[in-house]
């Protein structure tokens, strides 16, 4: 018998928001689809992918951001859908990133 035990992903204040800011941030803006945003962050430079790298490498990448979308998603910070690849920010997550706004 094969048990499958779901573990929550860890929270979007444990790891790094610098990576999901920016992701909230080009959002706020408009609405986009994955290969979208995935072509929006690699041209970061932490996260750039150079014509000589090797498709391994662009996938890695955009698993990554795949995976911080879907955690985006799962707090509730954006919305993924999957049948159109559409991504939008949430009231949440404008709320996450202009959080300066309400202080005031």
């Amino acid at each position: 018998m094969f048990i499958h035990i779901i573990t929550k992903p860890k929270s979007i204040m444990e790891r790094s928001t610098v990576f999901y800011d920016k992701i909230l941030n080009r959002l706020a803006g408009s609405f986009c689809t994955l290969e979208e945003m995935t072509k929006y962050m690699i041209q970061d430079s932490h996260l750039s992918v150079k014509f000589f790298e090797q498709i391994s490498t662009q996938r890695m990448n955009q698993a990554k951001i795949l995976e911080a979308l879907i955690l985006l998603d799962y707090e509730g910070y954006i919305f993924l859908d999957p049948a159109t690849d559409a991504i939008s920010i949430t009231i949440k997550g404008l709320l996450k990133i202009n959080s300066k706004i309400l202080l005031n």
